[in-house]
């Protein structure tokens, strides 16, 4: 008869195991089996109340990623209030990565808010970096509502969120709440009470969400902070534009987007385009995701360059938020791309894929100088842009500063 782990075997894919180590970069790829969510529900729902499962439970630490997964969607199946506290008071403490922090929601948490906020409040207490992450997204999902209560905000405020992990959700709990409860959120904003990081990250995301109206946006935006080391990415240079500015994204940048992406394909784009940073530092604009900015810090869209290519040309890849498409952004921020890319003295040209299907794109190339090439790539059909014979370095889209 198989055991749990044995039964975990069974539905493991090594290439989603591949993609997984790239979205939890600090569990060892050899501590990843690669099951994917739904298929570790299916099983938790098999195993809920059987010996095995009570067995399982009382198996702590665990050797893989899967298994905290398991554990914790087990947990979300104990119905009584107390026994599921007990079990996760057992857990938390084993917990070592935001992936399984995050997955863990019982329902029955949200039955009884009058004890769930003592518990709330004891594991913010905890010195346990995972502990008190799960402290900050139960008062996120279920205090920022009917139950709300001013004092939350300062409790979550007070946590000191020096490591990163700690310091996202805390940005995530801000932003929530600046959708949710804007006036009582919005002081700790105006008055700096978080950390630069946690601050404009905070902004970021408020400034992202539909549920934030336009006029609060372009108030929070007025609020953002410098950080006092600047920017954190190697060789992080900027390129503007008459309307936007570009840069590379830094690895916390790269590490919030990945774990906030919902789409599967878009997040192992990210995560190759983090892993190319973590193994070329020196050449980090060259793989990082970059950020297309408006002027006012309103974010439309992000590019990439995929690296540099040993016969010396490099691949650019874009894409412009549905709300900002049509304005011209993708040709603005192509051409400042691309010339930026030619500060490179060894780069030969700079090529691009596109669908066959999408001429908006295509038509996006051609604006900016590209040819096709006859040549179909993975992606479509292949275009490339040679090296201009004289570049004008003092161009508005030329200029970069470090």
């Amino acid at each position: 008869m198989m055991n749990v782990r044995d039964r975990l075997f069974t539905l493991r894919d090594e290439a989603y195991g591949d993609f997984t180590a790239k979205l939890v970069p600090n569990v060892p790829r050899e501590n990843i089996i690669g099951v994917r969510a739904p298929a570790l529900r299916k099983l938790a729902k098999e195993l809920s109340g059987s010996a095995e499962a009570a067995a399982f439970l009382q198996t702590l630490p665990h050797t893989y990623l899967e298994e905290n997964h398991l554990h914790g969607f087990l947990i979300e199946r104990v119905r009584d209030y107390g026994q599921c506290v007990a079990a996760l008071d057992a857990f938390l403490p084993f917990i070592d990565n935001w992936a399984t922090c995050d997955s863990i929601g019982p329902a029955c948490l949200g039955r009884d808010h009058a004890r769930l906020i003592g518990d709330v409040q004891r594991w913010l207490d905890s010195e346990r970096l995972y502990t008190k992450r799960f402290a900050i997204r139960m008062l996120m999902n279920h205090f920022l509502d009917a139950d709300f209560r001013p004092e939350y905000l300062a409790r979550v405020a007070a946590v000191r969120a020096e490591e990163y992990y700690l310091s996202m959700m805390q940005a995530w709990y801000f932003a929530t709440a600046l959708a949710k409860q804007y006036e009582a959120a919005l002081p700790y904003i105006e008055q700096g009470r978080l950390e630069p990081r946690t601050h404009n990250k905070a902004i970021q995301k408020a400034v992202e969400s539909r549920r934030v109206s336009e006029a609060q946006k372009a108030y929070l935006k007025t609020l953002r902070r410098k950080a006092p080391t600047g920017r954190t990415s190697p060789e992080a240079g900027m390129t503007e534009t008459e309307r936007l500015r570009l840069y590379p994204a830094a690895r916390e940048e790269m590490e919030a987007v990945i774990a906030a992406e919902e789409d599967e394909g878009l997040r192992a784009a990210y995560s190759q385009m983090l892993e190319g940073c973590l193994q070329h530092p020196d050449q980090w604009a060259w793989y990082a995701m970059w950020r297309i900015e408006r002027k006012d810090g309103t974010p439309v869209g992000d590019l990439c360059f995929k690296g540099l290519a040993p016969d010396d040309t490099a691949e650019i890849g874009y894409g412009i938020l549905d709300t900002y498409q049509g304005r011209g952004y993708a040709t603005e921020a192509v051409s400042a791309a691309v010339a930026w890319a030619f500060r490179n003295p060894a780069l030969r040209a700079v090529t691009a894929e596109t669908a066959p299907g999408n001429t908006a794109s295509q038509r996006v190339l051609e604006k900016c100088g590209f040819t096709a090439t006859g040549e179909i790539g993975e992606e479509g059909p292949r275009f490339a842009k040679s090296r201009p014979a004289l570049i004008e370095s003092d161009s508005p889209a030329y200029i970069i500063e470090t």
